[in-house]
């Protein structure tokens, strides 16, 4: 099984009680892929 998550956008879904809830559920599953981490200059507060 393979675990799917796009877009990772800066202040919306990146907080880390986010990311350790994703990390969990990769322990059930056989990868995570993530695509679409934007770095855009508007995101640099």
């Amino acid at each position: 099984m393979l675990l799917y998550w796009r877009p990772i956008v800066p202040g919306w879904n990146d907080q880390p009680e986010t990311m350790a809830g994703v990390l969990d559920l990769g322990e059930v599953v056989d990868a995570i892929v993530f695509t679409g981490l934007y770095h855009k200059q508007e995101n640099w507060a």
